[in-house]
């Protein structure tokens, strides 16, 4: 056998992604066919250097650890542009006026808890980046005039790959101050859950959840641990 085909025989069998082009744009290829996620979606791009960033990327991975939700983190962070990074870290730190572990319910048992499992965390994070948070039960209210900019600084840091394990998470449970730590391996992603539902979980326990706000917080911790699948293959 002529060496060059014994060499790309043994290429396609042993990778699993590849790409072609389809008209004007790069389209991501598994096992030589079209590439569709669960929504029947396919990964397509004008950009070769994109496509093929993505495919090598996918083919270093172990093909059992890949599902459709890190596929689309790991475009999602392939994408990212130099202003995609500055809107990011905008909105993390918005969101940082607005974190939930901050707000407190007009339920006295449930503060409780709230204040003996998060108070930690809050201190902690507080200490860190030199910030001083309020709590506060009001509907309305938010964080005025924190001062950000050691966390901003730390934010700037980040690769791709780990500032959007913050930003997603953070947008999922509305808490960058938990993500932080969850990022930091100081908790798990069932406690970062569990610490980011406390008051859910306490109604559930009480029988006071609707089946329908149910399935909505089953969902979140569907995408929180895909989303600390994906943390758990970074180097």
């Amino acid at each position: 056998m002529n060496f060059k085909i014994w060499i790309l025989k043994k290429y396609f069998m042993t990778t699993i992604f590849g790409f072609k082009k389809v008209k004007t744009n790069f389209i991501i290829l598994k096992y030589n066919e079209i590439l569709k996620l669960g929504n029947n979606k396919k990964i397509l791009s004008s950009s070769r250097d994109f496509i093929q960033t993505v495919v090598n990327r996918l083919n270093s991975i172990n093909k059992s650890e890949l599902s459709d939700e890190i596929i689309q983190i790991i475009c999602f962070v392939e994408n990212l542009s130099k202003t995609d990074r500055k809107k990011i870290i905008n909105e993390i730190l918005y969101q940082l006026n607005f974190d939930e572990i901050l707000y407190r319910t007009d339920n006295p048992k449930i503060n409780k808890i709230m204040d003996t499992k998060l108070k930690k965390y809050i201190s902690s994070f507080e200490d860190q980046f030199e910030i001083n948070f309020k709590t506060s039960s009001k509907r309305l209210f938010h964080q005025k005039n924190l001062k950000v900019s050691k966390f901003k600084k730390f934010l700037e840091s980040l690769n791709n790959d780990m500032l959007t394990v913050l930003y997603k998470l953070s947008k999922l449970e509305s808490s960058p101050i938990l993500s932080y730590f969850f990022f930091s391996k100081l908790i798990s992603y069932q406690m970062f859950y569990e610490l980011s539902n406390i008051e859910f979980i306490y109604n559930l326990d009480k029988k006071k959840i609707s089946d329908e706000l149910n399935n909505s917080i089953n969902e979140r911790k569907k995408n929180i641990k895909n989303i600390s699948k994906f943390f758990n293959l970074l180097p």
